[in-house]
């Protein structure tokens, strides 16, 4: 809950010049390690702790990172992050500060609520997360989870964070008609029937009623009139918005795009329009993916689309390739038919299902060494609309616009990254950086400098400006192909 931690620092006035680190305090190794830790399922800092704790990082020894912690602030391998950053921030004085409310209610949740609601201290005995605690009423009488969370952990499912958004910013906070809820005999209404029902029910009510009454920005109009609303903003005010289309009129392909433009005040141009490229593979297993970030996050992309393998499907439900006529006709019988933003990838050499020698890797990872083709493909596609098709056997025209004639800015992001597209207008609007100047940026790792000659961005997230990904895309048609079934060398092929 993002909007909770600025709440709850200015209830503390506290500065980010001050030294701030915090969340869900364990002290079960207090006894052996002489520090508590902020459990790692959301830590917190001040901008002072931040740059505390990277100053330690960066001047910590390096020899033994193969070994497990031992206590001291080193490089090492091990689980136990949490314990090596509490280690590390000690060197500046910064110890873990408990995240709770005056009756030791806690902000953040280590379990799901359903679970850690019911926990009772003296029954349960000092086992972990229980140990070297300050003891409150709240630890033995339940209700020990803070109205104004800052986190709730371990959700594994997609499908719960969508759930969960409903129960505190969606249909269930606003009141609005959903036939997804459910309703209890008694009139109660869910997302769904959260186990321990009665008591995690009630906890999502003080919840919503204590974010409500902290101000929390709860939208009252559709998705169409804050459409009009930001370019209006855009128009009188000259300045830079983002533009999110509602679901039924999202972008999802190249051949959208007449329409897009009809619907734009005249005079207004955007920009800083967000192209969110996110690499995939179509089969059953990742269809729940596929539709959390279209209820997610990507609806909020300017225009998202999904770049997949020509080969689609699985073991069970057979595999299927989309260049063939008969393959497409099958696919359809099987129910696995492609949306309009799924863009198959027709070049591909290195087939996801089949270009693994080792079949344990293959069941590991689901795919083998084929990602750096689908990258260069996949942007070469969004340069000039070559090498891939948004429907099977879809034709591109001389006419159409490509992918980047419709969007400044574009980010390769992987299916398990949440992304903020409409943050990425505001970074780069913050630099005063233009799509026609080259920008390749996002978090950066050095450790391959040495022998690689550069840092790279992590794959998690890689943006680019328009000029960069015409840049790539230049070089990636013309990179030699001949060694493809070799380890990359440094080169460009």
């Amino acid at each position: 809950f993002p909007e909770n931690v600025g709440r709850y620092v200015e209830a503390r006035k506290w500065s980010h010049d001050d030294q701030h680190y915090f969340g869900h305090v364990l002290s079960h190794r207090k006894d052996d390690r002489g520090v508590s830790t902020v459990a790692g399922g959301a830590v917190f800092y001040s901008r002072a702790t931040l740059f505390a704790g990277a100053d330690s990082f960066r001047k910590m020894p390096m020899d033994k990172g193969n070994k497990e912690e031992d206590g001291t602030c080193r490089d090492a391998y091990t689980g136990t992050e949490e314990m090596v950053t509490a280690i590390c921030l000690k060197e500046h004085g910064i110890s873990a500060e408990p995240a709770i409310d005056p009756e030791g209610r806690e902000h953040v949740s280590l379990y799901e609520v359903d679970d850690i609601i019911k926990y009772n201290r003296t029954d349960q005995g000092e086992w972990w997360f229980w140990k070297n605690k300050k003891r409150f009423p709240c630890h033995d009488d339940g209700d020990c989870l803070a109205y104004l969370p800052l986190a709730l952990h371990h959700y594994k499912d997609s499908r719960d964070f969508l759930d969960l958004e409903k129960e505190f910013y969606g249909s269930v906070m606003k009141g609005e008609k959903d036939p997804k809820l459910i309703r209890t005999k008694d009139g109660r209404v869910a997302a769904r029937r959260w186990p321990n029902f009665d008591v995690t029910h009630q906890y999502f009510e003080r919840v919503r009623a204590a974010m409500k009454a902290a101000g929390s920005e709860i939208e009252d109009g559709s998705e169409r009139q804050e459409e009009k609303n930001n370019l209006e903003i855009a128009a009188t005010k000259k300045q830079s918005t983002f533009k999110q289309p509602s679901n039924n009129r999202r972008i999802s392909s190249m051949r959208n795009k007449k329409s897009t433009k009809k619907e734009l005040p005249a005079n207004t141009q955007p920009t800083n329009r967000v192209y969110c490229m996110v690499p995939f593979i179509w089969t059953p297993s990742a269809f729940q993916v596929y539709h959390a970030i279209h209820a997610s996050w990507g609806k909020r992309c300017h225009i998202l689309n999904f770049f997949i393998d020509p080969v689609i499907g699985d073991e069970k439900v057979g595999f299927y390739n989309m260049t063939e006529a008969a393959g497409v006709i099958a696919a359809e019988k099987a129910n696995l038919a492609l949306p309009d933003d799924v863009v198959i990838l027709h070049g591909m050499k290195r087939p996801w299902h089949a270009s693994c020698p080792n079949k344990n890797r293959l069941k590991e990872f689901g795919n083998c060494r084929n990602i750096w083709e689908k990258i260069w493909r996949m942007m070469v596609y969004v340069a000039d609309g070559s090498g891939g098709a948004s429907a099977p056997g879809g034709r591109r025209t001389e006419e159409d616009d490509t992918g980047a004639d419709m969007a400044e800015w574009f980010v390769k992001v992987d299916s398990d990254t949440f992304l903020f597209p409409e943050n990425v207008g505001r970074y780069v609007e913050a630099r005063k950086w233009s799509h026609d100047d080259q920008h390749y940026f996002g978090h950066v790792l050095s450790h391959r400098k040495d022998d690689r000659g550069v840092s790279t961005v992590a794959g998690g997230a890689v943006f680019y400006s328009r000029a960069t990904l015409f840049a790539g895309a230049d070089s990636f048609r013309k990179m030699p192909m001949d060694k493809g079934n070799k380890e990359e060398d440094g080169t460009c092929r």
